[in-house]
């Protein structure tokens, strides 16, 4: 089985936490994305926290930033 891995890439992650924050991750899927994330950060995060997720394929070149909040 060849599974296609992508870029997982949330860039308003947590906002409500003080700030925009970003968390990405390279995985198969959105849900084993923020598994792997939840396994970085060691707890659970709440659905609302994550904001809008960005995925990108990994054939082609992307770019992103995020400024610090201000």
């Amino acid at each position: 089985m060849n599974t296609e891995l992508k870029l997982y890439v949330w860039d308003d992650f947590c906002s409500s936490y003080g700030g925009a924050g970003l968390a990405f991750a390279i995985a198969a899927s959105e849900d084993e994305a923020k598994k792997l994330i939840e396994a970085e950060t060691g707890s659970a995060i709440d659905i609302p926290a994550w904001g809008k997720v960005r995925i990108h394929k990994l054939t082609k070149k992307t770019a992103k930033y995020v400024y610090g909040a201000g």
